[in-house]
C-alpha cells in the first residue's frame, strides 16, 4: 500500500470516529433535556430526572431539616462519607463522597442532596458527579423516602 492509500485510510478512520462521537453527543444532549418522570416510594411521590439532577416535591408534613437528615442517612447507608453539611430551616445541603482508597481515588463520586423550602412545599434535589447517574440518584431518593416512611 502506498502513502496515499494510508492517508485515505487514516482520513476514513478519523471521519468514522468523529461521526460516532457526534452521534453519541447528540444522544446525550437530546435525552438530557426532556425530564424522565417516575413514581417513587410507597406514597407514590413523583420524581423527575433532568440534566444531571433528580428533583421532587416532598409531602406536606416533611420540612427541610427532616429531608436533609434523611438524605444524610441515605448517603451513609449507600457507602458515602459525609464531606459537608450545612443549612438552615429554609435550605440545606448534604454532600457525600465515596471513600478514596487505593484505585478508587481515581473514580470517586460525589452525591449532593439539597432541600429547599418553596411556595408549594419542600423541594429535594439529588445529583451525582462527576458522571451523572439517574439510577444512583433514584436509589438515594428511595432510601430517603424509606427512612421517612413515605
Amino acid at each position: 500500500m502506498d502513502r496515499r492509500g494510508r492517508t485515505n485510510q487514516t482520513r476514513r478512520r478519523v471521519v468514522r470516529i468523529a461521526a460516532v462521537t457526534f452521534a453519541a453527543a447528540v444522544a446525550i444532549v437530546s435525552t438530557g433535556c426532556a425530564p424522565t418522570l417516575a413514581v417513587q416510594g410507597d406514597s407514590r411521590t413523583l420524581a423527575a430526572y433532568s440534566g444531571a439532577t433528580l428533583w421532587a416535591k416532598m409531602p406536606e408534613h416533611v420540612d427541610v431539616t427532616t429531608a436533609a437528615a434523611a438524605g444524610e442517612v441515605a448517603l451513609v447507608e449507600r457507602g458515602y462519607v459525609i464531606y459537608r453539611r450545612e443549612g438552615t430551616s429554609g435550605r440545606s445541603v448534604v454532600i457525600g463522597k465515596t471513600p478514596a482508597a487505593g484505585w478508587r481515588r481515581h473514580v470517586d463520586r460525589t452525591a449532593e442532596v439539597r432541600a429547599s423550602q418553596r411556595r408549594g412545599g419542600v423541594r429535594v434535589e439529588v445529583s451525582i458527579s462527576p458522571v451523572p447517574s439517574q439510577a444512583e440518584s433514584r436509589a438515594i431518593f428511595d432510601a430517603m423516602l424509606a427512612r421517612l416512611g413515605i
